[in-house]
């Protein structure tokens, strides 16, 4: 027989939403934060789904104060996976790398069991034995999904900022106070000319 609702779905729900609002509200405690809020579900993304639904209808509540820092937009959600989602992980890591430069901070509910697959595949790639349980289910608490997508994000959230770093320092090494070209190619970028890009623009300005 089908199942409608199950008991106490909905007060996990608001405990999912409770609990963010508490992680959520230390953004601005450090620059550029990272949040990743993991939440149960190894097959189904339901409660993450409930649960973010559940914190935005209390974002809808509050009165905001951008003047002083305090904006929805950096109390939002950013990004929600779920089991059932293929996830692209570069082309997510490129939007929100947009949001944190524009905002300082990311957030993101995250289901347990989002990205297993991926996961597993890595860690069998690099010759690491992945544990089960009695019953071949994957444990879990041994990948950590949380801990790898926050390694994976920060990683790619901050290789722009790197690269763009290391072009400003090497026009100011090869003394370039106004670089035209460097010979620095970037696979998303479109380049001025073929195989090259402008310093200018890769450095956001900043050796003008």
């Amino acid at each position: 027989m089908p199942i409608r609702q199950s008991l106490g779905a909905w007060t996990a729900a608001e405990e999912v939403s409770e609990y963010a609002q508490n992680v959520i509200g230390e953004h601005r405690s450090n620059p550029r934060m990272l949040i990743i809020h993991e939440i149960m579900g190894r097959h189904c993304g339901w409660l993450t789904a409930a649960g973010s639904l559940e914190y935005h209808n209390w974002l809808k509540t509050q009165e905001w104060v951008p003047s002083i820092g305090l904006s929805q937009e950096r109390w939002d959600i950013h990004a929600v996976f779920l089991p059932e989602m293929a996830l692209d992980i570069d082309a997510e890591a490129k939007r929100l790398k947009a949001i944190m430069d524009e905002q300082g901070n990311v957030n993101i509910f995250l289901s347990e069991g989002a990205g297993v697959p991926e996961i597993i595949a890595e860690m069998e790639a690099a010759g690491v034995e992945v544990q089960r349980d009695p019953f071949g289910h994957v444990k879990l608490d041994t990948i950590n999904p949380g801990q790898w997508f926050a390694k994976q994000f920060a990683e790619k959230i901050d290789e722009w900022e790197n690269f763009r770093q290391e072009a400003f320092q090497f026009a100011c090494d090869e003394g370039y106070d106004h670089p035209a070209f460097t010979s620095w190619v970037w696979p998303d970028a479109a380049a001025a000319s073929d195989g090259e890009l402008s310093a200018t623009q890769m450095t956001a300005g900043d050796n003008e």
